[in-house]
């Protein structure tokens, strides 16, 4: 518990965006083992929203598999930090996780990511 530090909240959803996109980006020197992990669990999420459209029944069978896992990591980790109250909050932050992953995440490998007046 003593290790965990609480951050401010991003001043804005540009702001917010911006920083996750600077946080994707880094990826690109990442070994080459993490960049397949973190490939397969891109993938993961955009293929359970696409085969929602495409193939329903799979597609949720996909996502509730995914809610099953990260919700028993989520509430051992809000044991861990004594934060259980945050538990209320699985299923609107899960929503917003898939959808991040799938949509905000990809954007950090495309432009120009801009952090403390540098550019890359």
């Amino acid at each position: 518990r003593e290790s965990s530090v609480e951050t401010a909240p991003p001043p804005s959803m540009v702001y917010f965006i911006n920083q996750q996109r600077r946080h994707f980006s880094a990826a690109a020197y990442y070994p080459l083992r993490m960049k397949i992990v973190f490939g397969l669990m891109h993938s993961y999420n955009a293929l359970a929203v696409l085969f929602i459209f495409a193939f329903p029944s799979i597609g949720i069978a996909t996502l509730m598999a995914k809610f099953i896992i990260d919700s028993v990591i989520f509430y051992k980790g809000s044991a861990l930090f004594g934060n259980t109250a945050l538990r209320r909050s699985v299923v609107p932050l899960e929503i917003a996780s898939v959808i991040y992953n799938s949509i905000i995440g990809p954007l950090g490998f495309f432009g120009t990511i801009s952090w403390k007046g540098s550019k890359s």
